[in-house]
């Protein structure tokens, strides 16, 4: 930090500029004094670097990642929740998303509210990273932007990692993870439910339409129509 300052203020003098320094309380100075107390970067988890270029191979390579660090980033270009070196915009919910392929592995919390951004922006497409929890409100709304069939993730111990650290996930062999491809193009939703195979049915049962099945377990996770 002493060098870095140095190299600062020289850089000053040779333009003749004047620099001062004065201490500001942190009640007057709630967002840099928040970020610098409240960062933690033992949340900064990473998906194993391999899984990701087989998703993007899958699907499609992001032109950002929007919910990312310095620590974390899978793309030159990331969007942080506070001011960092390198980042392209802070704070992915206060720009536009409108012309932009992301990939999004956001705090599960917020899940439905990055539905609702995808929706507002109309984005074409977007690779999404999720748990396996049917039960949430969110999945209805999953199902109504999905385009492209799951990747359900392995359950490697590595799967998700500190990259400054390597320090493992310990919860990481027990999470039900997935990548998905949505949009906010009902067109390219109804395309993709049109191409899905029928479900098996027993004799005699009601028919009902394409469906789309979890890879694995024996789970369903699609949509039903009838």
């Amino acid at each position: 930090m002493d060098d870095l300052a140095k190299t600062l203020w020289e850089w000053c003098i040779d333009r003749n500029i004047f620099l001062s320094a004065s201490f500001i309380p942190g009640v007057l100075n709630v967002s840099a004094d928040f970020a610098s107390r409240n960062f933690s970067d033992s949340t900064e988890w990473m998906l194993k670097s391999s899984i990701f270029d087989r998703i993007c191979s899958a699907y499609f390579t992001p032109d950002i990642d929007l919910f990312a660090s310095s620590l974390n980033c899978q793309l030159d270009n990331f969007a942080t929740w506070f001011p960092q070196p390198g980042a392209l915009f802070i704070n992915a919910f206060s720009v536009s998303w409108t012309n932009l392929e992301p990939y999004l592995f956001p705090p599960f919390r917020i899940i439905s509210r990055v539905f609702n951004k995808i929706l507002e922006g109309n984005v074409q497409r977007a690779i999404l990273i999720i748990p396996h929890w049917p039960s949430q409100a969110w999945f209805t709304q999953l199902m109504s932007c999905i385009v492209s069939h799951p990747i359900r993730l392995p359950r490697h111990t590595d799967l998700l990692t500190l990259s400054h650290s390597g320090q493992l996930q310990p919860l990481a062999k027990s999470m039900d993870l997935a990548a998905t491809m949505i949009s906010a193009y009902s067109c390219a939703v109804e395309d993709y439910h049109s191409k899905l195979s029928p479900q098996s049915l027993i004799p005699g049962d009601p028919v009902v339409a394409n469906n789309m099945i979890w890879p694995g377990k024996g789970s369903t996770y699609g949509v039903l129509y009838g």
